[in-house]
Formats: structure tokens, C-alpha cells, sequence
């Protein structure tokens, strides 16, 4: 699954990003924002909902709420963190992906892919839209 994520969002980024850079900025926005809310709220169904798992001590979810706001402006030192930090640590993840277990187990793992797929391709996605 997450490989067919990366297929779709890595096309989505080279296809969308020098006609439709505000589209494709609203897309990444709001995709990280619904598979860290989705991952949250199926938490939440089964009362497995925590402080530490809504506060983002996690690498990735740091760098998933990051993302969202270096989506629109990305300062340089943030920019370098993602690329030499949050990228290659969500791009591990992908190897090694260990979602949450819940009673919804498609949803949880299709929003943790997506989580780690687009803080993954985070540096592909201010290449081809010359941010910063």
C-alpha cells in the first residue's frame, strides 16, 4: 500500500507542481492534516487515545504537523531538517511501518502510510514547486 501511495503522490508532485503549485499545496495541506487527524480519531474509537499519542513526541508526526506549515513558506533552517531528518526517517518507515493497532486496521495503516509517504516526499515537493 505504501508503495502505490508513493507511485501516486510522487506523480501528483511532478505533474501538479509548475501549472497547479496552489492546488498541490491545498492537496499536501490537507492530506497531512486528515491522516494525522483519521490515525487520532481510530485511536479514539477504541479509547486507545492518549496524551502521548495526540502530543507529537513521534519523528514523523513532528515533522507532519512541520510540513503543513512548510507546505506554504519554509524557512531554511526547518527546509534543511526535513530533508536531512524528517525525509530519510519517513522514508525508513516505509521499510518498517508500524501503525498503531486498532479495530480499524486498513484506515490506520492507509493514514500512517500517507503520513510517512508525504513527509517523505517533502524535499521532492519544494524542488519542483523552487520552494524556498
Amino acid at each position: 500500500m505504501q508503495w502505490i501511495l508513493m507511485i501516486l503522490w510522487s506523480a501528483a508532485v511532478w505533474g501538479l507542481a509548475k501549472r497547479h503549485a496552489r492546488l498541490l499545496r491545498l492537496l499536501f495541506s490537507a492530506a497531512l492534516f486528515l491522516s494525522m487527524g483519521t490515525q487520532l480519531a481510530l485511536l479514539a474509537i477504541d479509547g486507545l487515545l492518549a496524551w502521548q499519542a495526540a502530543v507529537p513526541l513521534h519523528l514523523c508526526s513532528l515533522f507532519g504537523l512541520l510540513s503543513m506549515g512548510m507546505v506554504w513558506h519554509a524557512p531554511a533552517p526547518l527546509y534543511e531538517a526535513c530533508c536531512f531528518l524528517g525525509a530519510p526517517a519517513a522514508f525508513l518507515t516505509l521499510f518498517f511501518p508500524a501503525p498503531a493497532a486498532c479495530s480499524h486496521p486498513f484506515g490506520m495503516q492507509l493514514a500512517f502510510h500517507q503520513l510517512h509517504v508525504l513527509v517523505a516526499l517533502m524535499p521532492l515537493f519544494w524542488h519542483c514547486t523552487q520552494k524556498p
